[in-house]
């Protein structure tokens, strides 16, 4: 069924949640009987078969969209703990600000001073002063 959060959930994720769910009950359905069939067919023991029936069971997942829910608020849990919200964004940039030497950073301060006028104000009040 087609609804305006679905679309945008898939949008943004990428993937339909309703048909991932769908996806993981068909492949613990077969998996449930083809570990049935090898035990009734002999081929696994008893130990082989509850082993295989307790991995199938530990690793079925009973409702996708919540545990993509979950992951989602733990990550953003722990992006606001950290306080690196924006450090996706902002460490390219720091990157590239790192890399400018400090030499430059002082002759820049010297240009941007020198174009505002800081120079010829300082100049004034000198000449005031004496």
């Amino acid at each position: 069924m087609w609804s305006p959060l679905n679309w945008l959930r898939t949008q943004v994720l990428g993937v339909d949640l309703n048909e991932e769910q769908k996806r993981a009950d068909e492949a613990h359905a077969f998996f449930v009987e083809d570990n049935l069939r090898l035990y009734d067919e002999g081929k696994w023991t008893q130990a082989q078969y509850e082993m295989a029936s307790t991995n199938v069971e530990s690793a079925y997942l009973r409702d996708v969209a919540g545990d993509v829910q979950t992951a989602a608020v733990d990550s953003m849990k722990q992006t606001l703990a950290t306080g690196s919200l924006f450090d996706p964004l902002l460490n390219p940039f720091k990157t590239l600000l790192k890399q400018i030497p400090w030499w430059l950073w002082l002759l820049a301060a010297g240009v941007v001073a020198w174009k505002l006028g800081l120079f010829d104000l300082a100049k004034r009040r000198i000449a005031k002063l004496s």
